[in-house]
């Protein structure tokens, strides 16, 4: 692309509006690009360094994506099992209190006659 762009040898005003357009688009898409598989690679190396640090350090390390899925099921139906419980507790609470509430209202009106 460099070449095409220095060369002088084409003339035109359809040339010089291809080169101008590489120039402008193509070279910053290029230069973004590069960045960006820069960026990748060094994330990649971060992502490893961490993995190795934190998890296994071991070449042969792998992750067992089935079984971590597996374990999520389970922990979300342990989730929901808590949450239900949670609100039977609340709900049979509430009517157990309010049946509280009501006898000592009664025992109250009582004792005030």
């Amino acid at each position: 692309m460099t070449n095409y762009a220095e060369d002088d040898s084409l003339k035109g005003k359809a040339i010089d509006a291809s080169k101008k357009y590489y120039q402008t688009t193509y070279f910053s898409l290029c230069n973004a690009l590069k960045e960006a598989m820069n960026e990748s690679e060094e994330r990649l190396t971060q992502y490893i360094q961490d993995f190795e640090a934190q998890v296994d350090s071991s070449p042969s390390a792998k992750i067992d994506a089935e079984g971590l899925y597996e374990l999520g099921k389970m922990i979300d139906g342990i989730e929901s099992k808590k949450e239900a419980l949670a609100q039977q507790m609340n709900s049979g609470s509430e009517g157990t209190m309010q049946n509280y509430r009501s006898e000592l209202a009664t025992a109250y009106k009582k004792k005030l006659s």
